[in-house]
């Protein structure tokens, strides 16, 4: 390892040993010193991450560059629906405010950006944008910011400790931001029964009956397919948890509406022969593709806004199964299974509200039991 100076500046240049035959491997390190000693500083700085096998070399790769070739590694290892979400957040919110920026370069001040920037309520644009994300309409909530730093948290965590690039996971030395505590809103038995309704025979009855009635997330819902089907219950594979994985055990109604879905389907086969894709799904368009994973949540919004009920989230619709049938006294340690949840108690904690309670009855259990003792005479 030595220093050279070319121009105005110091070089270093790296010794990394010898190839197969013996010739010498140097790598050399611009820098902007202007005074050897403090090339020479660096150098012995580089001397000893060598030795102790921390050095890593400098690169030009962007943080947008980066992201791309992550998730194109990762896309094998988790799930679609995981991978599209991410992917969302790097093209909505990462790559316009830090996508450029050089990925040894990064810095906490510049995560922070990207958080400050998604709060933000851009202006209206002068010419209409056409597809979802081209514009957004309203700040993101606490919780999607909170997604972007777990997300950015993990790539980077890999960029630094997996792929070499960085010294450190610049997330880490940033606080997290706070998710926001949302309290479901829950519908009436009597304002499910009309939504129910109002959505029977709409394109999105399969996968609002999947949820209300058998208390499945909408992605379930969204990728079962005919496979899943056994008997009377569905076989939750693709699961957003190890739990997740589950038999779902479903009602009389849904078993009905399965047929009548596998009736369509056939329909449309003979109907869309020449544009048909086989996904083998319960819940597809004509010809067979899946819909987006955005979609349900839009439409469903668009309906009930028409219909003048309650906005509610898809989300809800799962937290109104759970409710209902703890008011309606099922077992905790059934429901839990039925819907993929990783504890009993966890549940508990989420709907204790919904459970049926009688203090007065307690009480009075306790007396019954233990009873009085009697003096003796």
């Amino acid at each position: 390892m030595s220093v050279r100076k070319r121009g105005k500046y110091y070089h270093i240049v790296l010794e990394k040993g010898r190839d197969a035959d013996g010739k010498r491997i140097q790598e050399w390190m611009a820098t902007e010193f202007t005074r050897k000693a403090d090339a020479q500083a660096k150098e012995e700085e580089l001397k000893f991450a060598l030795r102790k096998g921390t050095y890593i070399k400098p690169t030009k790769k962007t943080v947008g560059e980066f992201l791309i070739e992550w998730l194109e590694d990762r896309k094998s290892e988790i799930k679609a629906s995981t991978w599209e979400h991410y992917d969302w957040l790097r093209r909505l919110h990462v790559d316009p405010v830090i996508g450029q920026v050089e990925l040894m370069r990064l810095s906490p001040a510049n995560l922070l950006d990207v958080y400050r920037k998604a709060k933000e309520i851009p202006s209206p644009p002068k010419t209409p944008q056409k597809g979802r994300g081209a514009v957004r309409k309203k700040a993101v909530s606490p919780t999607t910011i909170n997604a972007i730093h777990r997300f950015l948290h993990k790539a980077l965590g890999d960029a630094s400790r997996s792929y070499q690039l960085t010294y450190v996971n610049v997330a880490e030395k940033v606080d997290p931001p706070k998710k926001a505590k949302y309290e479901p809103k829950i519908y009436e038995v009597d304002q499910i029964q009309k939504m129910l309704e109002l959505m029977a025979g709409t394109n999105i009855e399969i996968p609002l009956v999947y949820c209300v009635k058998c208390g499945m997330r909408s992605e379930e819902a969204r990728l079962l397919t005919w496979d899943d089907i056994v008997g009377n219950t569905a076989i939750i594979r693709d699961a957003k948890t190890p739990s997740g994985e589950r038999v779902v055990e479903l009602p009389p109604t849904v078993i009905k509406l399965n047929d009548t879905a596998k009736e369509q389907i056939e329909k449309w086969k003979v109907d869309n022969k020449d544009l048909w894709k086989e996904n083998n799904l319960i819940w597809c368009k004509e010809d067979g593709t899946p819909y987006n994973r955005f979609y349900f949540i839009h439409r469903l919004q668009a309906l009930l806004k028409q219909h003048e009920m309650p906005r509610i989230r898809v989300h809800d619709l799962r937290h109104m199964y759970v409710s209902l049938m703890l008011a309606s006294g099922a077992s905790p340690v059934d429901l839990a299974a039925q819907v993929g949840h990783s504890s009993v108690s966890f549940m508990l904690k989420v709907y204790a509200h919904s459970m049926p309670t009688n203090r007065a009855a307690l009480a009075k259990l306790t007396d019954k039991i233990l009873g009085k003792k009697k003096p003796k005479k």
